[in-house]
């Protein structure tokens, strides 16, 4: 394990933790660690972490916020391109992981692992059986996901991303960084 990441504490957001400290520090890591066309507004990001059922983790190294992962019920995202024709739209059994996003210093450390770890498992103690996702090509299979869609050119940042889905069983999540 790196040396900077001795510190690391990977906790859940109740929507009574929402702060304003909190807020400005996931939109930083939101406007460097996406392309302007998907990143979240503040207000976005807070209405949809204080939804009924959202799960919202959030990576910490010494106190400062290096990453975060949120999501909510399916259903809650209609708009999203793909989201209204997943099979199990309407069920309300499926967790949709809106976003993941760690500072560029901290990636390629385990820590965006840890974050859907967290979150899947914080989906299914809310009672999810699924969750899906619109990630880059490829991480569906890496996941273990079943790919429903692929979309060229995702709202406009030149690249394919996957929309897809898998089953949230335990000790199903991506296993943490050995330490």
């Amino acid at each position: 394990m790196d040396l900077e990441l001795k510190g690391l504490e990977i906790s859940q957001v109740l929507s009574s933790g929402w702060t304003d400290a909190l807020e400005k520090q996931t939109i930083c890591i939101e406007e460097v660690a996406f392309p302007e066309s998907i990143r979240d507004t503040t207000s976005y990001i807070r209405e949809f972490a204080t939804l009924p059922k959202a799960v919202f983790v959030v990576a910490k190294v010494k106190g400062t916020v290096v990453g975060y992962a949120a999501g909510a019920q399916l259903e809650s995202f209609e708009e999203v391109p793909g989201v209204k024709q997943d099979p199990h739209f309407g069920l309300k059994d499926t967790f949709y992981l809106e976003s993941v996003a760690v500072l560029p210093e901290y990636q390629g450390k385990g820590i965006g692992k840890q974050l859907i770890r967290s979150i899947m498992l914080g989906a299914r103690k809310n009672g999810y059986q699924y969750i899906s996702a619109h990630m880059k090509e490829g991480f569906a299979e890496r996941w273990k996901g079943v790919p429903l869609a692929q979309f060229d050119n995702y709202y406009d940042t030149g690249e394919t991303f996957e929309y897809f889905r898998r089953e949230l069983k335990p000790g199903t999540e991506p296993s943490p960084t050995k330490k």
